[in-house]
């Protein structure tokens, strides 16, 4: 199978591994869209990674579909020249969902778009607004700033720019084979106010991380020989069959997942197949808890959606007691509004912050140190792979009374519910004093779904 994807973000913890995962058995081609301010629509570069033939292009930024002749007429053309099975659409923002779909409407290929955000309904992507989540019947009731100040852009009605919003939104539907919502919550709005349900499906993220064992790819010189093969003789099997790629003069990286057929290894690396295995195999040292005080985690941004004030607030009404919060902040120190909040959480002694921190990281220096994640999200998210993240690691969760986050966990199992700042505190301020906690242990008490089952249903939407 020939698949497209399209996105304009490259590097996703779920898709980016999914579509890796693809390229062990089909031929992958990702177009990602460059946003810059002088759009040539020309390819700006390739690359191949993982098996995976990536073009970027330069385009314009986009955030409710509107006419782009240009990008209609340069897509049109790579679908021509590529003649892909599937076009996968991966929307996120900036993506010209509609400009892609009405290019590639003339050709017999299958039209796929999963909604990473809730920009088919909501021009923010967020649907949350004046404090509240944004409970559509129609896009009618469409009546935030965003959508106030674009309507006075094109000097129209907000109703008729609301009107028009809905004639896109038919036409993506119209033109897509399957579209992938990532929670039930989404689904159901969506088809709300489509009045269309049979082109909706859910697919929860899946997860590709490995607590006690990660495939290595990438191998040094020195590590090959040190393991008896010869480098010449292995450099030649990968590049033959596909397996892998040179790196400069010593370094080599193989395009191989757990999933990788024995045989195809057995065929190409014989007799060495056995020291092979070796160094694909790389152990993840046990990690033993730092200290015993009740630990709470968050990781994720300081994005006000994603209620970092809240989590400020509860360590604030608690200082006098004795627990840690272990957050993993994606941050700019040198942005004014993160240093500001930075500055806001280290004034805490039972914060320790872990900034920027490493996917590769997270079992070693979050998730083997704490007891409960904490996801105090505003908005119905889509995700988060914090939460999967947190399961794959059997830890539980205290999660915000959101539906899309509801959803996904077993509520008095491996998850509490807070309503508001309030309840929050009351529920660590009884885990911390030793008078509350989950039932949850065992791997049934977590579920979450590989990387290769997500990839699978991908790929049973493809060909249904």
């Amino acid at each position: 199978m020939r698949i497209m994807h399209v996105s304009t973000l490259e590097h996703h913890p779920c898709f980016s591994d999914a579509i890796f995962e693809q390229a062990l058995r089909h031929e992958v081609i990702f177009i990602v869209l460059n946003i810059v301010n002088c759009p040539s629509y020309q390819i700006l570069s390739r690359k191949t990674e993982n098996g995976v033939h990536y073009v970027h292009i330069g385009v314009e930024n986009d955030f409710d579909f509107t006419d782009a002749p240009q990008l209609e007429s340069m897509f049109l053309n790579f679908v021509k020249k590529i003649k892909p099975d599937v076009i996968h659409i991966q929307l996120f923002s900036g993506v010209n969902a509609l400009a892609l779909l009405r290019a590639s409407s003339f050709t017999p290929v299958k039209r796929i778009i999963t909604l990473h955000i809730h920009t088919l309904f909501c021009v923010p992507g967020t649907a949350y607004d004046k404090g509240r989540v944004c409970h559509l019947k129609s896009l009618d009731e469409c009546a935030c700033e965003t959508c106030h100040s674009v309507a006075r852009t094109q000097k129209i009605s907000l109703s008729h720019y609301n009107r028009i919003r809905e004639s896109r939104l038919k036409e993506i539907i119209s033109l897509s084979d399957k579209i992938i919502c990532c929670s039930h919550w989404q689904k159901g709005v969506l088809d709300k106010i489509s009045g269309i349900d049979n082109k909706t499906t859910v697919l929860h993220y899946g997860i590709s991380i490995s607590r006690r064992r990660a495939l290595k790819t990438t191998f040094e010189r020195t590590e090959i020989e040190s393991a008896g093969i010869s480098w010449k003789r292995f450099l030649g099997k990968i590049k033959e069959n596909k397996l892998g790629e040179q790196i400069g003069n010593s370094q080599t990286r193989l395009f191989l997942s757990k999933n990788t057929s024995p045989e195809k290894l057995q065929q190409v690396f014989g007799k060495d197949l056995a020291k092979i295995r070796c160094l694909l195999q790389t152990p993840l040292k046990k990690i033993q808890r730092r200290h015993t005080l009740p630990t709470f985690g968050y990781l994720g941004t300081l994005w006000e959606f994603k209620g970092v004030d809240v989590l400020l607030g509860c360590v604030q009404k608690l200082q006098d007691l004795n627990f840690q919060f272990l957050m993993g902040l994606k941050a700019e120190e040198t942005a004014q509004k993160d240093m500001t909040q930075l500055n806001a959480l280290r004034q805490f002694s039972q914060i320790k912050i872990i900034l920027n921190y490493a996917r590769k990281d997270l079992y070693e220096k979050v998730f083997s140190q704490i007891d409960y994640l904490i996801i105090p999200s505003f908005w119905e998210e889509t995700g988060p792979m914090t939460l999967f993240e947190s399961f794959y690691y059997k830890k539980p969760v205290i999660i915000a009374n959101r539906p899309s986050l509801i959803e996904k966990t077993k509520v008095g199992v491996n998850s509490f519910v807070f309503q508001d700042p309030d309840s929050l505190c009351r529920l660590m301020r009884e885990i911390i004093e030793g008078r509350l906690s989950l039932p949850a242990k065992l791997r049934r008490d977590f579920p979450v779904q590989s990387i290769k089952e997500y990839t699978r249903t991908l790929e049973n939407i493809y060909i249904e």
